[in-house]
């Protein structure tokens, strides 16, 4: 049985194990539905979905609405983040760069999501424009959230 989210409008990215794809549900509402492999490791799994649970609220952080599974796949239902990813925003900038504005202005939001993350004592692994998206509006979104594990007193050797 597979789950049906909507119409399916466009996918937004795919690799060897996950696809992500935007839908419209049947309220009008986008929503990308990242698909996983059930048979994907169970702790990465737990994992993510525990970062991100961590992570709601914050508007630097792409926010999860909820996850479904059936016999095939795990789904993680997204926020949509429609303004694409940052690195391509920088590859087709006029020279390749972004203004002194543009570039100040996303490295302020990255580092309000981060400091949001830190204060909830979780840590991002792979912060690259790569892993930045941009939402409708032109603000940032940090993704790849498997990539964040939580902070503990026990990892620092304060002796």
């Amino acid at each position: 049985m597979v789950l049906q989210f909507g119409t399916r409008l466009a996918t937004l990215g795919k690799s060897k194990k996950t696809e992500v794809v935007l839908y419209r549900e049947k309220g009008g509402s986008l929503v990308a539905v990242k698909q996983k492999l059930a048979r994907l490791s169970t702790h990465s799994v737990l994992r993510e979905k525990s970062a991100l649970m961590q992570c709601v609220g914050c508007k630097g952080v792409i926010d999860l609405f909820r996850v479904a599974r059936d016999t095939e796949y795990l789904y993680f239902i997204l926020e949509p983040a429609l303004g694409g990813p940052l690195h391509r925003h920088i590859r087709f900038a006029p020279g390749g760069a972004l203004s002194t504005e543009q570039a100040l202005f996303y490295t302020a939001e990255v580092i309000a999501a981060l400091t949001f993350l830190h204060g909830r004592l979780v840590a991002h692994r792979d912060v690259k424009a790569s892993n930045i998206v941009l939402d409708a509006a032109g603000h940032i979104k940090v993704k790849k959230v498997f990539h964040m594990y939580f902070i503990f007193y026990s990892d620092f050797n304060l002796s």
